[in-house]
Protein backbone atom coordinates (compact mmCIF):
# COMPACT_ATOMS: atom_id res chain seq x y z
CA UNK A 1 0.00 0.00 0.00
CA UNK A 2 1.32 3.44 -1.19
CA UNK A 3 2.20 5.59 1.91
CA UNK A 4 4.31 8.98 1.48
CA UNK A 5 3.24 11.55 -0.64
CA UNK A 6 5.88 10.84 -3.19
CA UNK A 7 4.58 6.99 -4.10
CA UNK A 8 1.27 8.27 -4.43
CA UNK A 9 2.06 11.08 -6.58
CA UNK A 10 3.89 8.27 -8.83
CA UNK A 11 7.24 10.16 -8.82
CA UNK A 12 10.21 9.57 -7.94
CA UNK A 13 12.98 11.73 -6.40
CA UNK A 14 15.99 11.98 -8.14
CA UNK A 15 19.13 11.12 -6.45
CA UNK A 16 21.71 14.05 -5.39
CA UNK A 17 24.61 12.85 -8.02
CA UNK A 18 22.00 13.19 -10.61
CA UNK A 19 22.01 16.93 -11.38
CA UNK A 20 25.77 16.98 -11.57
CA UNK A 21 25.88 13.96 -13.74
CA UNK A 22 23.57 15.57 -16.23
CA UNK A 23 25.28 19.26 -16.28
CA UNK A 24 28.92 17.36 -16.73
CA UNK A 25 28.06 15.17 -19.40
CA UNK A 26 25.75 18.82 -21.00
CA UNK A 27 29.17 20.83 -20.87
CA UNK A 28 31.45 17.80 -22.28
CA UNK A 29 29.71 16.96 -25.12
CA UNK A 30 28.73 20.49 -25.98
CA UNK A 31 32.49 21.65 -25.33
CA UNK A 32 33.53 17.99 -28.15
CA UNK A 33 30.71 18.98 -30.16
CA UNK A 34 32.32 22.29 -30.93
CA UNK A 35 35.87 20.90 -31.16
CA UNK A 36 34.70 17.90 -33.58
CA UNK A 37 33.29 20.76 -35.77
CA UNK A 38 36.07 23.01 -35.45
CA UNK A 39 38.49 20.21 -36.56
CA UNK A 40 36.13 19.73 -39.93
CA UNK A 41 35.88 23.46 -40.66
CA UNK A 42 39.83 24.23 -40.34
CA UNK A 43 40.47 20.88 -42.58
CA UNK A 44 41.94 18.54 -40.04
CA UNK A 45 39.06 15.80 -40.55
CA UNK A 46 36.99 15.01 -43.83
CA UNK A 47 33.11 14.41 -43.11
CA UNK A 48 33.33 10.69 -42.13
CA UNK A 49 35.60 11.32 -39.22
CA UNK A 50 33.13 13.96 -37.77
CA UNK A 51 30.56 11.76 -38.16
CA UNK A 52 31.91 8.58 -36.46
CA UNK A 53 33.11 11.16 -33.72
CA UNK A 54 29.85 12.86 -33.25
CA UNK A 55 28.21 8.72 -32.98
CA UNK A 56 31.07 7.53 -30.96
CA UNK A 57 30.37 10.86 -28.56
CA UNK A 58 26.93 9.96 -28.42
CA UNK A 59 26.94 6.51 -27.61
CA UNK A 60 29.47 7.10 -24.82
CA UNK A 61 27.03 8.69 -22.82
CA UNK A 62 25.13 5.87 -21.74
CA UNK A 63 28.14 3.76 -20.38
CA UNK A 64 29.72 7.21 -18.62
CA UNK A 65 26.18 7.20 -16.79
CA UNK A 66 26.44 3.28 -16.07
CA UNK A 67 30.18 3.73 -14.58
CA UNK A 68 28.47 6.91 -12.52
CA UNK A 69 25.33 4.57 -11.41
CA UNK A 70 27.77 2.20 -10.30
CA UNK A 71 29.98 4.25 -8.97
CA UNK A 72 27.85 5.75 -6.61
CA UNK A 73 24.54 3.45 -5.77
CA UNK A 74 26.61 0.03 -5.96
CA UNK A 75 29.69 0.40 -4.39
CA UNK A 76 30.53 0.26 -1.29
CA UNK A 77 32.41 3.22 0.60
CA UNK A 78 35.82 1.14 1.14
CA UNK A 79 35.80 0.05 -3.28
CA UNK A 80 34.80 3.93 -4.02
CA UNK A 81 37.84 4.79 -1.71
CA UNK A 82 40.42 2.56 -3.02
CA UNK A 83 39.00 3.36 -6.92
CA UNK A 84 39.32 7.37 -6.13
CA UNK A 85 42.72 6.67 -4.46
CA UNK A 86 43.71 4.62 -7.85
CA UNK A 87 42.55 7.26 -9.99
CA UNK A 88 44.34 10.15 -7.71
CA UNK A 89 48.00 8.02 -8.17
CA UNK A 90 47.01 7.80 -12.08
CA UNK A 91 46.29 11.15 -12.60
CA UNK A 92 49.31 12.36 -11.00
CA UNK A 93 51.36 10.27 -13.02
CA UNK A 94 49.92 10.92 -16.40
CA UNK A 95 49.91 15.00 -15.49
CA UNK A 96 53.85 14.60 -14.45
CA UNK A 97 54.61 12.70 -17.46
CA UNK A 98 52.68 15.14 -20.03
CA UNK A 99 54.43 18.08 -18.20
CA UNK A 100 57.83 16.67 -18.45
CA UNK A 101 57.20 15.61 -21.78
CA UNK A 102 55.74 18.72 -23.16
CA UNK A 103 57.39 20.70 -21.12
CA UNK A 104 60.73 20.32 -21.89
CA UNK A 105 60.14 19.89 -25.50
CA UNK A 106 58.77 23.75 -25.33
CA UNK A 107 61.30 24.35 -23.24
CA UNK A 108 64.11 23.16 -26.02
CA UNK A 109 62.63 24.25 -28.80
CA UNK A 110 61.98 27.81 -27.35
CA UNK A 111 65.65 27.78 -26.68
CA UNK A 112 66.53 26.68 -29.81
CA UNK A 113 68.86 23.94 -28.33
CA UNK A 114 69.64 20.78 -30.11
CA UNK A 115 68.04 17.25 -28.48
CA UNK A 116 68.81 16.34 -24.92
CA UNK A 117 69.95 12.95 -26.50
CA UNK A 118 72.78 14.32 -28.09
CA UNK A 119 73.56 15.47 -24.85
CA UNK A 120 73.20 12.81 -21.75
CA UNK A 121 72.63 9.87 -24.54
CA UNK A 122 69.88 7.87 -24.99
CA UNK A 123 68.91 5.85 -22.03
CA UNK A 124 69.50 8.75 -19.48
CA UNK A 125 66.89 10.68 -21.36
CA UNK A 126 64.92 7.45 -21.65
CA UNK A 127 64.57 7.66 -18.08
CA UNK A 128 64.45 10.63 -17.26
CA UNK A 129 61.27 11.36 -19.83
CA UNK A 130 59.32 8.44 -19.49
CA UNK A 131 60.13 6.67 -16.12
CA UNK A 132 60.96 9.12 -13.54
CA UNK A 133 58.10 11.60 -14.19
CA UNK A 134 55.31 9.26 -13.83
CA UNK A 135 57.13 7.86 -10.77
CA UNK A 136 57.42 10.82 -8.82
CA UNK A 137 53.87 11.64 -10.61
CA UNK A 138 52.08 9.06 -8.73
CA UNK A 139 53.53 9.81 -4.92
CA UNK A 140 52.45 13.57 -5.39
CA UNK A 141 49.00 12.16 -6.54
CA UNK A 142 49.05 9.91 -3.82
CA UNK A 143 49.95 12.69 -1.51
CA UNK A 144 47.41 14.92 -2.58
CA UNK A 145 44.68 12.77 -2.52
CA UNK A 146 45.58 11.73 1.19
CA UNK A 147 45.48 14.94 2.22
CA UNK A 148 41.69 15.34 0.59
CA UNK A 149 40.66 12.14 2.12
CA UNK A 150 40.26 10.58 -1.53
CA UNK A 151 37.50 12.78 -2.02
CA UNK A 152 37.10 13.23 -5.85
CA UNK A 153 36.73 17.19 -6.79
CA UNK A 154 33.87 16.82 -9.03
Amino acid sequence: MKTTKEELSGKRRMPKWWKQFWIGIAIAVSVLVVAQYATYLLGYIDLYKLCGGLIVLFLSIPLAYTVGYIKIEVLSGKTRMKLNRIAFIGAGACVSFLMALFGAAFFIWALGLPPLVNYMGQWPTLILFFIAPPIVGAFIGDWIGRRRNYRPYL
